[in-house]
């Protein structure tokens, strides 16, 4: 008689702490939860810089079963979201498809970076995804990623999710050498190129020549007389 008393009540504390359990593992739609980006290079705070904040997708539950259904921004977007969401090429597959309905998606909240850090508050459960538009100065620009509020640590939810992306490489600095503009060419002077030759031989063989030529015309001229005298 008294196993069986014992026996019941193993079995009942059982079926409560697997109720408490279970109670704590639901997800409660009516908390309003936040999301914190840290961003940092080598353990170092980064500031400068911007991000916006996308609300993707509604979460629903069915059967128990938790699942992700796009908002109405988002209906279009065919990227899977049943599968791995820490996937990088679906945060990118998103993001790509927010960009090209700028139009029509804006985004819910966009901070700057303050001492590397963004805060976004007051939000409803559901999946966001987080694209950095502005980059810190000297720094390459954070991938996009998703996040889900809630999420699941140590078989608990977390309505105040903090995430720290990786950090691109600095971005080299584009160092380009002063180029020397050409020289412009210089009028011409009218001066005799300098190519090593004398200036001055010039003008004496001209004054020569026409002394010769003078002299010449003098003979001449003075032969024709003597024939004359003759």
């Amino acid at each position: 008689m008294k196993r069986r008393f014992f026996s019941a009540v193993c079995a009942m504390i059982l079926l409560l702490s697997l109720a408490v359990s279970a109670s704590a593992a639901q997800i409660d739609k009516h908390i309003k939860g936040s999301i914190s980006v840290t961003q940092a290079y080598k353990g170092k705070p980064v500031a400068g810089g911007s991000m916006s904040l996308y609300y993707v997708a509604d979460l629903e539950e069915a059967n128990g079963c938790l699942s992700f259904a796009y908002t109405d921004a988002f209906k279009g977007c065919t990227a899977d979201l049943s599968g791995d969401l820490t996937s990088a090429a679906v945060a990118r597959e998103i993001s790509i498809y927010a960009a090209a309905h700028d139009e029509t998606i804006v985004a819910l909240h966009k901070q700057n970076f303050e001492d590397g850090k963004v805060w976004f508050y007051n939000l409803p459960v559901g999946l966001y995804l987080l694209v950095q538009h502005d980059a810190a100065p000297g720094y390459s620009s954070l991938n996009p990623f998703l996040v889900s509020v809630p999420k699941m640590d140590n078989g608990v939810y977390d309505y105040d999710v903090n995430a720290t992306p990786k950090m691109g490489e600095i971005a080299p600095e584009e160092t380009t050498k002063p180029t020397t503009p050409p020289a412009k060419p210089s009028k011409p002077s009218g001066n005799l190129p300098q190519t090593g030759q004398l200036n001055w031989p010039v003008p004496v063989l001209a004054v020569g020549g026409l002394i010769l030529f003078l002299l010449g015309w003098y003979l001449v001229r003075s032969g024709k007389r003597r024939e004359y005298e003759i």
